[in-house]
């Protein structure tokens, strides 16, 4: 097994582990695409404009962690962009059911201790 494919396998682990340490039905969790979730897993639809969330909708989810799964930055996206020099800001990013069901993409802005939704998985 590639070391990338490797990688997949023990990130995507670890969030199954943590949906069942929250109790949390998984079985929709299954990996569809390697090649697409190879480094980190990513919804099928994101969001061009991510939308507040209310605390209200937040009370609602269910976390599958309360730990991030991953953590993005200003910088990197200004660098590849070549955007002019913004405020730095902090991204956590974590796994989420709806009342529904469905399972989103939310991060918390760190700068501004707001949640976001930023895209939805299959």
């Amino acid at each position: 097994m590639s070391l990338e494919i490797s990688s997949f396998y023990e990130r995507w682990q670890r969030l199954m582990n943590l949906a069942k340490l929250e109790k949390i039905e998984i079985g929709f969790l299954q990996p569809v695409s390697l090649k697409d979730l190879a480094k980190n897993p990513r919804p099928a639809l994101i969001l061009q404009d991510p939308l507040a969330l209310s605390n209200d909708f937040i009370e609602d989810l269910k976390f599958i962690s309360h730990l991030p799964y991953e953590q993005i930055e200003t910088s990197w996206w200004e660098i590849f962009c070549r955007l002019p020099q913004k405020t730095h800001r902090t991204r956590d990013y974590y796994f989420a059911l709806n009342s529904e069901g469905q399972l989103l993409w939310i991060y918390k802005e760190l700068e501004c201790d707001e949640y976001f939704l930023h895209g939805y998985f299959d």
